[in-house]
């Protein structure tokens, strides 16, 4: 963050710099090469803020993407299953949509920095209602229903990754 580099490549009002892509992939591919744990983060890291959330809602972008942008927020991208893997045709978790809020249950594996996000970004299959089909949601992980299962640690001990359980998680229709 104190590089001011974070997040550069995002719209200037939600705090970026709008830096094109082809820099920052040239900035990106210069850090890697010096070998330091900078190269992880230069531009935001898995962690920080989303392109997807520049599709949101003017009201997400404000709740969700300027706070990430300015390194206020972390978050977690909870796309992949134990089951089906990153083929996110075989989605099993799901959102059905009851009593005017959605109700989200499943599992999620490989979730990384699902342990210290204070954001989720969660792929499920919506059944019953308007939307169908694999659909995103955003939302707080002090969200009651969302739980970190257990961490699966792998060859990098700075890059854990989790299982994650979405109990029940009721929301808002404008969590879509």
């Amino acid at each position: 963050l104190r590089s001011g580099l974070y997040a550069a490549q995002f719209p200037v009002e939600y705090g970026g710099w709008d830096m094109t892509e082809t820099l920052a992939a040239e900035l990106r591919e210069e850090a890697a090469a010096t070998g330091t744990g900078y190269s992880r983060v230069i531009l935001s890291s898995h962690e920080g803020p989303s392109r997807m959330l520049l599709s949101a809602t003017p009201e997400q972008r404000e709740r969700w993407l300027r706070p990430l942008v300015d390194g206020r927020l972390t978050r977690c991208l909870a796309m992949t299953e134990e089951r089906g893997g990153s083929d996110l045709t075989r989605v099993a978790s799901s959102a059905t949509w009851s009593g005017g809020r959605w109700v989200l249950t499943g599992r999620k594996f490989l979730i990384s920095n699902a342990a210290q996000a204070d954001v989720a970004i969660v792929l499920v299959r919506a059944v019953g209602s308007r939307v169908e089909g694999p659909t995103f949601f955003v939302f707080g992980t002090d969200t009651p229903g969302w739980r970190v299962v257990r961490a699966l640690p792998g060859m990098d001990p700075l890059y854990t990754q989790y299982e994650v359980e979405l109990d029940a998680i009721e929301l808002p229709e404008d969590a879509v």
